[in-house]
C-alpha cells in the first residue's frame, strides 16, 4: 500500500508522534511513547488489544437538514471510533480513560452489546493513547491521525480566507475517507494518493507557496 503523506505545518505534536510510531524495518514497535492518558501502559496494551479486536474506525461525512435527500446539506467530515463488546466493563474502560459515551444495543437474543463511541479531540486522544501497542489496526489509526491533522489545517486555511473548504483539501479528505472505508471492509486499496501529499494536488500558484510541508 503506498503511503499516506505526512501533513505538517510548524512543529505539531500529534504528526511527529505519528511519525516516531511507524514502524521500521529493524524498529521495535513497542518502545515509549508520550503519554496521552494517565491510564498506566498495561492497562493501554490490554486496551489496545481489545480496540484491534472489537474497535472500528470510520471516517464520515457530517450532514444536517435530513428532511429530504436532496435537501441535505454536508459540513464536511467526521472521524468516529468505536468499540463492541457484550461486556459493560470494557466499554467502560475506555470511557474512564478518555471520555466519549456508551450507548446499549438490546436487540440482541444472547444480551445487550454495549457500544463505546467517541469523535473529535476524545477519539484522537485515544487514538495516540493506544497507537504505541496496536498491531491490527496500526494502519487504519495512522490513517485517522494524518486525516485529522490535515483537517485541523484545512480549516485554518478555509478560516483565514473566509471561504469555503479549499477545493485540494476537500479533494484529499475524500480520498483518505474512501481509503478508510476500502481497509474497514479488507478490500484491495485502490484509492491513489499523491505520493508527494497535498503539494501534489496542484496548490493554486495564484495563492503563494503551499502553506503545508510534506513528507516524501
Amino acid at each position: 500500500m503506498a503511503s499516506v503523506g505526512l501533513f505538517v505545518c510548524g512543529t505539531i505534536d500529534v504528526a511527529a508522534t505519528v511519525e516516531a510510531a511507524r514502524p521500521r524495518d529493524t524498529e521495535r514497535t513497542d518502545l515509549p511513547m508520550p503519554s496521552y492518558s494517565t491510564t498506566s501502559p498495561e492497562v493501554l496494551a490490554y486496551m489496545a488489544g481489545l480496540f484491534d479486536g472489537e474497535g472500528s474506525i470510520s471516517i464520515t461525512r457530517k450532514r444536517y437538514g435530513t428532511k429530504a435527500r436532496t435537501q441535505r446539506v454536508w459540513s464536511g467530515h467526521s472521524v468516529t471510533i468505536s468499540v463492541a463488546n457484550k461486556s459493560l466493563e470494557a466499554c467502560q474502560l475506555f470511557r474512564d480513560a478518555f471520555g466519549g459515551s456508551i450507548n446499549t444495543d438490546r436487540r440482541h437474543q444472547r444480551g445487550p452489546v454495549y457500544h463505546w463511541q467517541a469523535a473529535a479531540q476524545i477519539g484522537e486522544t485515544a487514538l495516540l493513547s493506544l497507537l504505541p501497542y496496536s498491531r491490527i489496526k496500526r494502519e487504519r489509526i495512522l490513517l485517522a491521525l494524518e486525516f485529522r491533522q490535515l483537517q485541523r489545517e484545512a480549516n485554518k486555511r478555509r478560516l483565514l480566507r473566509h471561504t469555503a473548504m479549499l477545493e485540494p483539501d476537500a479533494t484529499l479528505m475524500a480520498a483518505l475517507a474512501a481509503r478508510m472505508r476500502q481497509m474497514n471492509h479488507g478490500l484491495p486499496v485502490q484509492t491513489d494518493l499523491p505520493e508527494s501529499g497535498y503539494a501534489a494536488l496542484c496548490w493554486p500558484q495564484t495563492s503563494g507557496p503551499c502553506p503545508v510541508k510534506v513528507r516524501p
